[in-house]
């Protein structure tokens, strides 16, 4: 395993086993994925969304569609509505070869004009390794 040290260089590491490495990757996918697809504005949405369509899967697919349906993307535009969104804990269970389970606890400020205002923004569900 390697990893880069606070002056930016690459250093060698211990050997790591494959499943705690699937599990820092699938939290980094999750972190990545949870601020693309649920944090946005008017001027980005498109492709913010589409990065986060890229990085799920069918739920996801799904979950779109329905935003889409109920008008979410457009009272976004209208509105001038900017959302931000973090993940603040996320607990990995490394079920299978590159598979696991996931419940990420996070947080999504919406802003409007000089409005804000603070969901909780939970998710679980199974992630698992791109087949090569």
């Amino acid at each position: 395993m390697y990893a880069v040290d606070n002056q930016g260089d690459i250093v060698s590491m211990v050997k790591a086993k494959e499943t705690d490495v699937f599990a820092i990757e699938a939290d980094n996918h999750l972190r990545i994925f949870y601020s693309r697809f649920f944090s946005y504005d008017k001027a980005n949405y498109k492709e913010r969304v589409e990065l986060g369509l890229y990085l799920g899967g069918v739920s996801v697919q799904r979950l779109y569609e329905t935003y889409r349906s109920q008008g979410w993307y457009d009272k976004i535009i209208n509105n001038d509505i900017i959302i931000s969104s973090y993940i603040d804990k996320v607990q990995i269970q490394v079920i299978g070869n590159k598979s696991a389970t996931f419940i990420a606890q996070g947080y999504q400020e919406i802003s409007r004009a000089h409005i804000k205002e603070i969901r909780k923004l939970n998710l679980k569900g199974k992630i698992k390794a791109h087949a090569d």
